[in-house]
């Protein structure tokens, strides 16, 4: 396994959309249900549960310096497409592991304070089963 720094990450959507210079991303919300099982004769009262079927492959949030040229509203009336995560290689590797998944622009930040750069946040929501390539 290769542990490395979040600088040189790269994200690329189908369609060319994101044209912002990435500052931090952050994938959560990979979860599924806990379906309770529980029932009036249930051992000694403590509640008990069965893993769903289902999964959620969660969200993505993306930090970006905001150019003022970004088609963001384009982006958000558009349908699903393929959004790849690319991390940085790791030392003695030649390729950085990746994340595949359909998704969709869920909402969009601006942040324009008056002595700092603008920055901005979307929030892309993952449909379906993502494809995890490991470094190599």
């Amino acid at each position: 396994m290769a542990v490395d720094e979040g600088f040189g990450t790269t994200i690329t959507f189908q369609s060319g959309f994101f044209t912002g210079l990435l500052r931090s991303v952050d994938v959560d919300g990979i979860e599924r249900t806990a379906l309770e099982t529980s029932h009036n004769t249930t051992t000694n009262g403590w509640r008990t549960f069965r893993p769903s079927d289902l999964k959620d492959a969660g969200e993505l949030t993306v930090g970006i310096l905001f150019e003022p040229d970004a088609d963001w509203k384009t982006a958000l009336g558009a349908a699903a497409e393929t959004v790849t995560i690319t991390f940085p290689v790791p030392a003695g590797l030649t390729t950085g592991a990746k994340i595949a998944a359909s998704g969709f622009l869920r909402s969009f930040t601006l942040t324009d304070p008056y002595d700092d750069m603008m920055t901005a946040t979307a929030v892309i929501k993952f449909s379906g089963e993502p494809t995890l390539t490991d470094a190599a």
